[in-house]
C-alpha cells in the first residue's frame, strides 16, 4: 500500500484533550450530554475506588494567578479601563465534579469501604439499595446540597451524590454496625 500512497497520508491525527462538561453540553443534546458526563463521573469514581495504575493514570494541572511574573508559565493581562466587567471567581464548583457518585456507585463505594475496614453490617443482605434508601429518607439527604445534587433535564429528575455522602454513610455505620439498619427502621 505504501508503494502507491505515502505513509504519512494514512496517518490519522486526533486531539487527546478531553472535552469539559461545558463543551459537552454545548456540543450535544441534553440527554446525550448528561449520559457522557455521567459515564465520565462513573469512571472517575471507579478510578478512585480501585486505586491502581492498571485502571487509569491521573494527570492533574493546576493554574494559579500570581503577581510574580518569573514564576509564571504564561501571563495574562487585567485591563481596568475595559468596558467589559468581569470578576475573579475563587471557587467554581461544578456539580458533575463535586457530586460524581450515581446511586449504584454509592452502593459499590460503601460496600468496598466496609470490606476494606473489615466492618460487617448487621443486616443479612449487607449494604444494598434498601439500606441506602433508608439512609436517604431518614437523613433527608436529597434536600442537603452537600450530599446530593438534583439534575433536571426536561421533566426528568435524577440525583447524584458526593464523596462526603459516601464518607458520611461509612462513619454512621462504623458507630454501631450491628444495629444500624434496625435503628433506621425503628425511627422511620
Amino acid at each position: 500500500m505504501t508503494d502507491y500512497i505515502p505513509q504519512n497520508f494514512l496517518t490519522i491525527s486526533a486531539s487527546y484533550e478531553p472535552l469539559s462538561n461545558e463543551q459537552i453540553q454545548l456540543k450535544y443534546p441534553p440527554e446525550i450530554a448528561e449520559k457522557f458526563i455521567t459515564q465520565a463521573n462513573e469512571i472517575d469514581v471507579l478510578s478512585q475506588e480501585y486505586d491502581s495504575d492498571r485502571f487509569s493514570i491521573n494527570i492533574k494541572q493546576n493554574l494559579y494567578i500570581t503577581k510574580k511574573k518569573d514564576e509564571a508559565d504564561f501571563t495574562v493581562k487585567v485591563d481596568h479601563s475595559s468596558n467589559n466587567d468581569v470578576a475573579f471567581i475563587k471557587d467554581l464548583k461544578d456539580p458533575s465534579d463535586t457530586h460524581k457518585y450515581s446511586y449504584n456507585n454509592v452502593i459499590k463505594a460503601v460496600q468496598t469501604r466496609l470490606v476494606k475496614k473489615n466492618i460487617r453490617l448487621g443486616y443479612p443482605s449487607g449494604f444494598n439499595q434498601y439500606v441506602l434508601n433508608l439512609i436517604i429518607d431518614f437523613y433527608n439527604i436529597k434536600q442537603n446540597t452537600k450530599y446530593a445534587y438534583q439534575h433536571v433535564i426536561g421533566k426528568q429528575h435524577s440525583y447524584t451524590y458526593s464523596q462526603q455522602f459516601v464518607e458520611f454513610i461509612v462513619k454512621q455505620i462504623e458507630k454501631n454496625p450491628t444495629t444500624f439498619v434496625k435503628s433506621l427502621k425503628a425511627q422511620k
